[in-house]
C-alpha cells in the first residue's frame, strides 16, 4: 500500500493549466480518500501556506517606496537626535510583505501601536514600538542611567508617561514621513489612535497583505525596534507611483534645455493675418457675386483692422503705409491670453 501511495506521488503532476495551489489541494484530496493520515494532510496544508507566502514576497516590488524610505530614514535620525539631545541612529532592518495578522503576531506585547491615518489615500496605517524602544525613549528623556537595565521588562501596563512619549514619537515620525513622501506624492499623515493591544489595531483584516518596515534605533548602549505597517489595500492608490524606478524631483529644470527651446522657438515662423471684417453670406448670393457688386461690412470707416494669427485676435491696428508697401500700426501689444477664447 506504501509503495502504491509513492509511485502515485511520483507519477502524478500538475497540469500546465492548474495554479500550483490548486495542485496541491487536489494532491491533499487524493491522499485523504486512499487514507493517509491526518498529520500528513496538515503538512501538505503547511506546504501550500509556504509557497503562497512565498509569492506574496516576490509578487510586490515597488522601487520608489524603498528610496522614499531611504529618504525617511535620513531624516528621522536628524529629528530625533534634535528631540532627544542624543546620539541617534536610524538604520532599515529589512522590507518585506506578509499577512498583516501575522506581523502584529510577531512584534508581538507589550507593544504600542499607533494607528494614523492618511488624509490623501484615504486609509489607515501603523507604527508599532516595542517595549524596548517605549523604555530607551523614556530613560534618554527623563534623564536615565547610561547603562541600560539587565531586567528584563516586566509584562505590566504601560505608564501615563510612557503614552504621552509615544505619542510625541509618532508625532515627529509621520512628520518626518510625510517630507519623505513629498517628492514623489502628497501624504499627510495624522496620528489617530494609540493602542496596547493588538486586536485594537485590526484596520484590515488577519489575512491582507502588508509591506512591514523594520527599523533599529540606536541611542549609545540602548536600542529598540520601530515597525511601520503599511498594508497594501492603503497604498492602492499610489501604486503605480510607488512602482516606478525614478522619478525627478519636482519643479527641477535644466538650464541647458531651457535655452535649447527658447532658441528653437524663436527660430519657428508664423502667418500673420490682417482682416477689416466679415460677413456671413449664403452659397447662392456668392454665386452671383460679379466685378463691380458692393459688399456692404458693419464696421465705420477709421475702424481698427483685426490681426489674427491662426484664426485667433491678438491685436487691433491701424492701416497705413510704410515706404511703397501697406503697413499696419498695433493699437496695444500682443497678448495671446487676452484674446484666447
Amino acid at each position: 500500500m506504501a509503495q502504491d501511495q509513492s509511485n502515485t506521488q511520483e507519477t502524478e503532476k500538475p497540469s500546465s493549466n492548474k495554479t500550483w495551489e490548486q495542485a496541491l489541494n487536489e494532491k491533499s484530496q487524493s491522499l485523504n480518500r486512499e487514507g493517509v493520515g491526518q498529520s500528513s494532510t496538515a503538512t501538505n496544508h503547511k506546504g501550500v501556506e509556504l509557497l503562497l507566502d512565498k509569492a506574496l514576497q516576490t509578487s510586490i516590488r515597488l522601487p520608489m517606496l524603498e528610496i522614499t524610505f531611504d529618504r525617511f530614514v535620513r531624516i528621522n535620525s536628524t529629528s530625533l537626535r534634535n528631540y532627544t539631545a542624543d546620539n541617534v541612529d536610524v538604520e532599515i532592518e529589512n522590507m518585506n510583505t506578509e499577512r498583516f495578522g501575522d506581523c502584529l503576531a510577531r512584534i508581538g506585547s507589550p507593544s504600542m501601536f499607533s494607528v494614523f491615518k492618511v488624509i490623501e489615500w484615504d486609509n489607515f496605517c501603523i507604527l508599532a514600538f516595542d517595549s524596548t524602544m517605549i523604555y530607551a525613549f523614556v530613560e534618554v528623556l527623563f534623564g536615565g542611567r547610561k547603562t541600560p537595565p539587565s531586567l528584563k521588562v516586566e509584562g505590566r501596563p504601560f505608564t501615563s508617561i510612557e503614552n504621552s512619549v509615544v505619542k510625541s514619537i509618532t508625532e515627529i515620525v509621520l512628520h518626518d514621513l510625510s517630507l519623505a513622501f513629498n517628492p514623489v506624492t502628497s501624504a499627510n499623515f495624522q496620528l489617530d489612535r494609540v493602542e496596547t493591544n493588538p486586536k485594537f489595531a485590526m484596520i484590515v483584516r488577519p489575512e491582507d497583505v502588508a509591506i512591514v518596515l523594520n527599523l533599529k534605533v540606536t541611542m549609545d548602549t540602548r536600542s529598540g525596534n520601530i515597525h511601520i505597517i503599511l498594508p497594501y489595500t492603503t497604498i492602492e492608490p499610489v501604486k503605480k507611483i510607488l512602482s516606478k524606478p525614478y522619478i525627478g524631483e519636482r519643479g527641477s529644470k535644466d538650464p541647458n534645455w531651457t535655452r535649447h527651446f527658447e532658441n528653437e522657438i524663436g527660430k519657428a515662423t508664423v502667418t500673420i493675418k490682417v482682416s477689416l471684417d466679415g460677413m456671413p453670406a449664403g452659397l447662392k448670393n456668392v454665386a452671383e457675386l460679379k466685378v463691380g457688386k458692393t459688399i456692404m461690412l458693419d464696421k465705420m470707416v477709421g475702424a481698427d483692422w483685426d490681426i489674427k494669427l491662426n484664426e485667433t485676435i491678438i491685436s487691433t491696428g491701424q492701416p497705413g503705409k510704410s515706404g511703397d508697401k501697406l503697413a499696419i500700426q498695433l493699437n496695444d501689444s500682443i497678448n495671446l491670453e487676452r484674446y484666447k477664447k
